[in-house]
């Protein structure tokens, strides 16, 4: 026969031990990351067409990419609100159509091969800069449509005409960071007091 002291300390080390591995799984998703093409950085969820590559001396070489259609990265996991660095070149051939910054929420059980595809919400909008500097979009609080602890994707939409030869900028580099929200604990007690 087990004595209670025995039952309760198993009790205690499982539910120590359930608690580590539903936290260590939930940080598994990563919720911020960089990726620039200049210093092959890790590949985006999809991209549809690239157009060419358009290397600046800048105080280091950089390989802005050019493409057409969208490009994705992710996914990530949604932990608070969101600022988006882009290295985005601009061009006199860029001032025609922007670069469109999108969001887009999937599914825990979606693959993100299907990046391309989801329809997306729009975030801002930017020509990028000129003399190598970066933009820099946010923070955004994508609360409204995607809870925290929920997957998201970052997508750049790049416009073209190509019998003119305007297009959206080139890309280089792309940082997403990510302000954590703190969640606070909600008993009765605490809503009772609310509203006394």
């Amino acid at each position: 026969m087990v004595d209670r002291k025995t039952v309760v300390s198993r009790a205690l080390a499982l539910t120590v031990l359930l608690g580590f591995v539903v936290t260590t799984c939930a940080s598994a998703q990563p919720s911020e990351f960089t990726d620039c093409i200049s210093s092959l950085g890790p590949l985006a969820a999809c991209s549809e067409v690239t157009t060419g590559i358009s290397l600046i001396p800048c105080p280091e070489l950089r390989a802005y990419q050019g493409f057409l259609g969208r490009i994705a990265w992710g996914p990530l996991r949604y932990v608070g609100p969101i600022t988006i660095e882009i290295g985005a070149l601009q061009t006199s051939f860029t001032r025609r159509f922007p670069l469109v910054v999108e969001f887009v929420v999937i599914p825990d059980d979606t693959s993100r091969v299907f990046a391309c595809d989801f329809p997306g919400m729009v975030l801002a909008n930017t020509f990028g800069e000129p003399d190598c500097k970066n933009t820099v979009l946010g923070p955004y609080s994508l609360e409204p449509f995607v809870g925290v602890g929920e997957r998201y994707l970052v997508r750049l939409h790049a416009l073209s005409l190509r019998l003119a030869n305007y297009h959206s900028p080139h890309v280089d580099c792309i940082r997403v960071t990510a302000d954590p929200v703190l969640i606070e604990p909600s008993t009765w007690s605490i809503v009772k007091r609310l509203y006394r």
